[in-house]
């Protein structure tokens, strides 16, 4: 990500107007891509165990991996 925001300053200014779509410019490595799948893999997993497990730990677990996909993205 650091390699696509130097490229982004270096050819152009920046602004609030092109800030905010900094991150769509930059392709993630498969490597990120294989991280984001299995977040959202366990995410998933998680949310449908929700009712069979009702297990404080594992709902604040769930959140916490959805807040970093919001924040990766």
């Amino acid at each position: 990500m650091h390699c696509c925001l130097v490229a982004f300053l270096l050819g152009d200014s920046i602004d609030s107007r092109n800030l905010s779509s900094l991150p769509c410019r930059c392709s993630r490595t498969p490597r990120e891509v294989k991280l984001v799948n299995a977040i959202k893999e366990a995410i998933e997993v998680l949310e449908q165990s929700r009712k069979a497990f009702k297990s404080k730990t594992l709902e604040t677990l769930r959140h916490r991996l959805a807040d970093v996909l919001v924040e990766a993205e």
